[in-house]
């Protein structure tokens, strides 16, 4: 679990006994608060808004502000929050990563969590922030909220791939009365312990076929052209948002591979290198994602997808020279959270 008296002294530099007591039930009132968000929307906006306070914590989105300040104010009310930005974003980190430390204990066999979503959002989001210089315990926790993110969602990835076991038909007796609705109920029950793990297994496998064939082709649907005329970057990037549009399930470790089978890995870009790289195709990858809300109102949680959609390299991280690596994993992962987002209703 994480130790939040050692994160209290990002902001205050020799914490008492009681004053780590009453900020511990003060995030713990802010995760239950986080949890009361139940719908994909809610979630992702949550992720981003959380997010939206690096480097510092005074860009931090009001909404969140205000559920840490009522989450202090009511374990101390002489509390202020004037002056005190880097301790209230400091308590909506720190509860984030128990938020997921708390959705990890459990691993889902179907589709993903809705709570995972913060997982995702927050991953894409923080780890695309630059690293905070002269803030080394910050950034620590910045960290580990990356760390707790990615090891949460690499989980679900292999177990909501677990193929389900069919149930064997069993007979079903007829009432002795004669009831015809209780026979039919007790037969719609049985059907469905079957058919519903029949659906899960088929699309596991719909989506294995789909990749393959997809594999085999060398073909970009997006571009129109063979995979092998377009150079690493392209190669690479439209891969990932082209495997992403085929998942059923959050990408494993197995599909990163498949993104990056013919790239190389070493090349490093900023933001500005990397439209470069591009080229004309930006526009159709972009395409995509056009007019897409998700997309839009959570920019922090899409920073690939939002720079190839506006071609703007001002936002937190974009100086960054990252790996080609990087930037193809964070292409399949951006491109899996919308389309997990997108089709999260479906019945797989």
């Amino acid at each position: 679990m994480t130790d939040i008296a050692k994160h209290m002294r990002i902001f205050e530099a020799d914490p008492s006994d009681d004053f780590v007591s009453k900020r511990t039930a003060a995030i713990k009132a802010i995760v239950a608060a986080y949890k009361k968000k139940t719908i994909v929307d809610q979630i992702l906006d949550l992720g981003n808004a959380i997010a939206s306070g690096f480097p510092d914590g005074k860009q931090l989105d009001p909404a969140i502000s205000d559920i840490v300040d009522k989450s202090i104010k009511k374990e101390s009310t002489s509390f202020v929050a004037e002056g005190q930005e880097l301790q209230i974003f400091t308590c909506a980190l720190t509860a984030a990563v128990l938020y997921l430390e708390e959705s990890s204990l459990t691993a889902s066999r179907s589709k993903l969590p809705v709570t995972d979503f913060l997982g995702l959002s927050l991953w894409s989001a923080v780890s695309f922030k630059e690293p905070l210089t002269g803030m080394d315990k910050l950034d620590q926790l910045r960290l580990e909220l990356v760390t707790i993110s990615k090891k949460l969602i690499y989980n679900d990835a292999v177990s909501s791939r677990d193929r389900f076991s069919i149930p064997a038909v069993k007979e079903i007796p007829v009432p002795e009365n004669g009831e015809a609705v209780a026979y039919v109920t007790s037969i719609q029950k049985a059907l469905v312990s079957i058919v519903n793990p029949l659906i899960t297994n088929a699309a596991l496998d719909r989506e294995e076929i789909d990749i393959l064939w997809w594999i085999m082709n060398d073909w970009s649907y997006t571009l129109s052209s063979k995979f092998s005329t377009l150079n690493d970057a392209q190669r690479g990037i439209i891969s990932g948002i082209e495997i992403s549009r085929l998942l059923k399930r959050i990408p494993s470790s197995a599909h990163y591979e498949m993104t990056l089978r013919s790239v190389d890995r070493s090349l490093m870009y900023t933001a500005t290198e990397l439209l470069d790289q591009l080229g004309t195709s930006t526009d159709q990858i972009a395409g995509l994602f056009a007019g897409k809300s998700l997309c839009e109102q959570n920019a922090s949680s899409f920073p690939l997808i939002t720079i190839l959609s506006t071609k703007s390299t001002q936002a937190n991280g974009c100086n960054v020279k990252r790996s080609l690596e990087e930037w193809c994993s964070r292409a399949i992962l951006e491109g899996s959270i919308f389309n997990m987002a997108s089709t999260l209703n479906e019945n797989i």
